[in-house]
């Protein structure tokens, strides 16, 4: 019974919906900060320079190992030796082993280096390699923040579609009725009846079309947003975002990212560049060693050994001479990098500039489209009206009306391509001014 029980929670856990509502871009960026994968991803990779640092610092401390050995010297080799020393003639030589059999040695050994600018580059380089990391976080918070702008207002975008399929729709049936009757009455052909119902037909397909694109849309954000297809999203807005003019919007930029990882790139590769010339400099290191052996002919026996110990300490002077010529090719190969770094900051720079000079441009020509193509639509949307209500007056053609109405579904879609257009100088000029 237990087991079933919690088979029957498990199963009811699984089937439950986590419900998010958000009434704002803002409010999904704020979100997205610390639920995205993607975000999750560049802040460990920020994590791991910074222990990066810890790393480099470790070098500059002194470095300690202790060490011990035993061996079994299973034969003694023989030596040569004088056999007048044991009352032998001299001249002559006799077979003596020297030694004992098992021999236990520790030490311990210090060293600390007082001069190597290696350890000095390599801290200064892990520096620069978080500030890189930090700014790739950045990088990854702007494209992030893009995506999810992309995926609200394509959501928006298909919420005006729907909202004009329905409407569209509403005149459709409208109008296939009010045709139909005069069909019945005889006072239209079979062409316009025709007519009047694939009309409908497309308008309930375009309707259908934008209420799916609205579910994929949700789907993509729920992707970005690191939620399961299970969870519920709920979108708040209105059917349109209001349009600001150039002039309501700041148009003062903050530095662009591309330009601060150019710059940052190029720091990486001068402090390369300094590392490989360093690699000439000699180093100076203090060195400490304590050591003891241990000799005796019983295994693990310590009671008649031979104690032999040693210590020292010294400067240890290591000046580099000749290494086959690696460190020029280095030192040459980590120049033309600095060099590449370089030209690669300076055109970031320029083009940044430009960039910024044409996202206002387009923001203006897409911004007064837009608004154009609204008042275009409503004197459409009137021209409708007006040719549905003359049908019933009986002052215009079936023909007339059905063409006025096709006319208001063709510029349907040229009005939300230059909506679309709109959004996305919108969304980019929003996150294009945001400072991360």
């Amino acid at each position: 019974m237990r087991i079933l029980f919690l088979t029957i929670a498990v199963f009811i856990m699984q089937q439950v919906q986590a419900q998010y509502t958000f009434h704002s871009l803002e409010e999904i960026w704020n979100y997205a900060e610390s639920h995205s994968a993607q975000m999750y991803t560049a802040y460990s990779n920020q994590a791991i320079a910074g222990k990066g640092i810890d790393q480099a610092y470790g070098a500059l401390l002194p470095s300690l190992g202790i060490n011990g050995s035993f061996t079994d010297n299973i034969q003694l080799q023989p030596t040569l030796v004088p056999a007048e020393l044991f009352g032998g003639e001299p001249g002559t030589y006799r077979e003596e082993e020297f030694g004992k059999r098992y021999i236990y040695n520790a030490g311990i050994t210090a060293q600390i280096d007082l001069i190597n600018t290696q350890s000095w580059f390599s801290i200064k380089a892990a520096r620069q390699y978080y500030e890189t990391a930090t700014l790739n976080v950045i990088k990854t918070r702007h494209e992030l923040y893009n995506q999810l702008a992309n995926a609200y207002y394509n959501y928006l975008l298909m919420n005006e579609a729907s909202v004009l399929a329905k409407e569209s729709l509403s005149i459709a049936i409208g109008t296939y009725e009010t045709i139909s009757g005069k069909y019945t009455e005889g006072l239209v052909n079979e062409v316009s009846l025709n007519t009047a119902r694939i009309n409908l037909g497309k308008t309930e397909m375009n309707l259908h079309d934008a209420i799916q694109n609205k579910h994929l849309a949700l789907n993509n954000l729920k992707i970005l947003l690191n939620l399961s297809v299970k969870d519920s999203v709920t979108l708040e807005v209105d059917t349109l975002v209001s349009a600001p003019a150039l002039g309501q919007l700041s148009q003062d930029f903050p530095t662009d990212n591309e330009v601060r990882l150019a710059y940052s790139n190029m720091l990486v590769a001068k402090i390369n560049w300094q590392s490989a010339k360093a690699s000439y400099i000699p180093t100076l290191s203090a060195v400490y060693s304590a050591g003891k052996q241990l000799a005796g002919d019983n295994f693990f026996n310590f009671e008649n050994t031979s104690n032999l110990p040693q210590q020292y300490w010294g400067l240890r002077l290591t000046i580099p001479i000749l290494s086959g010529g690696t460190r020029a090719y280095q030192t040459a190969r980590t120049r033309i990098e600095l060099d590449t770094q370089q030209k690669v900051y300076e055109s970031s720079l320029r083009s940044a500039q430009i960039n910024d000079d044409n996202l206002i441009l387009a923001y203006e020509r897409t911004y007064s489209a837009y608004r154009e193509a609204r008042k275009i639509l409503d004197l459409y949307r009137q021209n409708d009206s007006h040719a549905d209500r003359k049908l019933h007056e009986g002052l215009i053609s079936v023909d007339e009306r059905l063409r006025v109405y096709q006319d208001f579904i063709t510029y349907q879609h040229e009005y939300l391509q230059a909506v679309s257009r709109y959004f996305i100088q919108y969304y980019t000029i929003q996150v294009r001014q945001k400072t991360f």
